[in-house]
């Protein structure tokens, strides 16, 4: 019983596991279009542990997604420590680079970047790269309401 609580935990994350970038969303636009090929980068580093890294591509509507990200840590569990998790997106396009998301989470809680799960975002190649929200996350992608259509 007890190796059965360690495994799988209080929650449906498991007791170990923590969000480490929530599920992701989102279209990439140029000159109002959609890209698609467009090479998305996710990534994030956590504590001193590796740059954890995925990539997709974007479909003939520019869009892309990700799944919840998680991560597990015994330490982070039993030893109360501010989380500092480094979280970037990336679009390589036509030799060019782009940050689309660049924030630090501080939280292991889904959805806690901007509140939402999941980060449902517009990215237009064609913006600069600003601050979105106030004390929110970097980068060319705006925060969308409704998620992209399929």
């Amino acid at each position: 019983i007890l190796f059965s609580f360690f495994s799988k935990g209080v929650n449906s994350m498991g007791l170990f596991s923590k969000c480490m970038f929530s599920s992701v969303e989102g279209t990439i636009l140029k000159d109002g279009s959609p890209v698609e090929g467009v090479e998305v980068t996710r990534s994030y580093r956590w504590i001193n542990k590796e740059e954890k890294i995925e990539t997709v591509v974007t479909d003939s509507k520019g869009r892309f997604s990700f799944k919840n990200w998680t991560s597990s840590s015994f330490l982070s569990s039993i030893i109360p420590v501010e989380p500092v998790i480094r979280q970037k997106i990336i679009f390589k396009y036509q030799d060019e680079e782009y940050t689309g998301w660049s924030f630090h989470k501080h939280s292991y809680a889904d959805g806690d970047e901007v509140g939402v799960t999941p980060i449902v975002l517009q990215c237009d190649l064609d913006d600069e790269f600003k601050r979105q929200v106030p004390d929110g996350y970097f980068g060319i992608c705006k925060l969308s309401s409704k998620p992209p259509e399929k």
